[in-house]
């Protein structure tokens, strides 16, 4: 994307992340993983395979625009502890996926959070929150908050993780 942190380290499509800071990528969830541990700011190398040849690029690891999901319920309870993005062309081939596939990615968790608690992992792609299909961070969001407002303990997501839908329950009230 333009004026991204790729953009701006020299990396074109087309070019094969092989490693981040000498560790091997072997699946492209490999990398999205690694970079979505990556603090915002830090300068990491990569190691890109470029015109038939190994170069090295350091790149200032950027923030991905992200819907912060941290309502508290009235107990004061623990947040949920989501940060979710859209499901871009570009998280698509960084997490292997067609452009079959809907949803939205969660960019990160929370440690301690509900999210966490729930088995939510970065990288995940939330397909369905309860019944309803999401194609955007907002969407997603309002779906969550409103289960909240609800008073629901949990609310069930349809996760995809390495390639496999399954569901998760989402905790939202202390059990």
């Amino acid at each position: 994307e333009a004026d991204s942190p790729a953009s701006k380290a020299g990396l074109k499509q087309g070019d094969i992340v092989t490693a981040l800071d000498g560790a091997a990528i072997k699946e492209p969830r490999d990398l999205a993983m690694m970079v979505a541990n990556a603090k915002p700011g830090a300068t990491v190398k990569l190691t890109v395979w470029h015109d038939g040849h190994d170069r090295a690029v350091e790149v200032t690891i950027g923030t991905q625009s992200k819907e912060q999901l941290a309502a508290n319920d009235e107990s004061g309870g623990p947040a949920v502890g989501l940060q979710l993005a859209p499901l871009s062309d570009e998280a698509r081939d960084q997490l292997g996926l067609d452009a079959s596939v809907k949803g939205v990615v969660v960019a990160g968790v929370e440690a301690d959070s509900r999210a966490a608690e729930s088995g939510i992992r970065a990288g995940d792609v939330i397909v369905r929150v309860g019944d309803d299909p999401v194609t955007s961070p907002a969407q997603a969001a309002a779906k969550i908050h409103a289960a909240e407002h609800d008073k629901k303990e949990a609310v069930p997501l349809l996760v995809m993780r390495d390639g496999t839908t399954y569901y998760l329950a989402l905790q939202l009230a202390n059990s």
